[in-house]
């Protein structure tokens, strides 16, 4: 997720060898092939940490229009899932800040591999899980009556908190986020209903996330809400 802007597929392919990290990164924009880069990083097992910066634009087609990206990711497990999820900063190759944002990952595996074994080869999926962040709102349509909006922290709990507002009225206020769900019964009853999560702190491990869900009529979607202090993430569910 780039900060203000979209959401892309990303990849990473790399060895580990003692915790050190080579390999390449696969960025999908659109129907285009994926750009590719070499990465180099460090796993630290002590801390739960992987770090990673790709080093070089491997499509020499691409190299100038290649925003290099570097991250350090949180590290945590949630129902037989391995997730990693961090914030970004990219710079070309002329080293002139290009973007920043947010990296989530998923690695599905029946034993812990990246902080399991010494030497493993894999590969780390992008999470399918929808980003929202000031900036860059998300709108759902239903016909139902109400909702149920769940508030957690699906990763590394570090102390993030969080207020709720419904329709400009506060539902949840200074709500520090745990791995256990918070539920939130709401009507739908304007033509346009506005959720917003505001970041109060950054936690220990900025920014502020909070995973959000919101069942409404048989449907179910799920967000990752990630802002930095005082910033606010906005789902508007709009009556059909």
């Amino acid at each position: 997720m780039v900060k203000g802007g979209d959401n892309y597929k990303y990849e990473l392919v790399f060895t580990s060898n003692k915790g050190i990290v080579s390999g390449y990164s696969l960025t999908y924009l659109g129907g285009k092939e994926p750009s590719k880069a070499s990465i180099t990083g460090v796993i630290d097992k002590d801390k739960k940490t992987f770090s990673f910066r790709e080093t070089k634009v491997l499509n020499g087609d691409r190299e100038q229009a290649m925003c290099l990206v570097s991250c350090k990711l949180s590290y945590s497990q949630a129902k037989g899932k391995f997730i990693f999820l961090g914030a970004f900063k990219g710079k070309d190759i002329h080293y002139v800040a290009c973007g920043e944002g947010m990296v989530a990952f998923t690695h599905t595996a029946k034993k812990d591999k990246i902080f399991g074994d010494d030497t493993v080869k894999t590969e780390v999926q992008a999470a399918h899980v929808e980003m929202v962040t000031e900036g860059a709102k998300k709108e759902l349509r239903t016909t139902a009556d109400s909702c149920i909006v769940d508030v957690w922290d699906y990763g590394v709990q570090d102390g993030d908190i969080i207020t709720v507002l419904y329709n400009g009225q506060t539902v949840l206020a200074n709500y520090e986020l745990t791995s256990e769900k918070k539920h939130l019964r709401l009507p739908l009853t304007n033509a346009e209903n506005i959720l917003t999560i505001r970041a109060e702190n950054e936690g220990r491990v900025p920014p502020n996330t909070a995973r959000v869900m919101v069942h409404e009529g048989d449907a179910t979607h799920e967000f990752t809400a990630y802002n930095e202090q005082g910033k606010e993430a906005t789902i508007v569910l709009r009556k059909k």
